[in-house]
């Protein structure tokens, strides 16, 4: 993540974060998956880090995956995903 920051690829360094965050939830780290999220989301407003880092915020447990800067369609596509992988 830190040659992504040095090349200016804010977009893989989000990506990177995101993962990361995922993972932390994964391991049932919640606050720390929230707080990853929440840094890859301020290196990037492409699409595809905002999607990554609001499914590691959903599966952290953020039912409104506030800050994402998601359309609330998506928002909501992504949080009825959630739930069906959860069960």
């Amino acid at each position: 993540m830190q040659s992504a920051k040095r090349n200016e690829s804010n977009e893989t360094a989000a990506l990177y974060l995101a993962n990361e965050a995922a993972r932390e939830s994964e391991f049932g780290n919640r606050a720390q998956a929230r707080q990853t999220a929440a840094a890859a989301l301020a290196l990037t407003r492409g699409r595809d880090g905002r999607i990554y880092a609001a499914l590691a915020l959903a599966r952290a447990g953020d039912r409104w995956l506030s800050g994402t800067g998601l359309r609330p369609s998506m928002r909501n596509s992504i949080c009825r995903k959630e739930r069906l992988v959860r069960r």
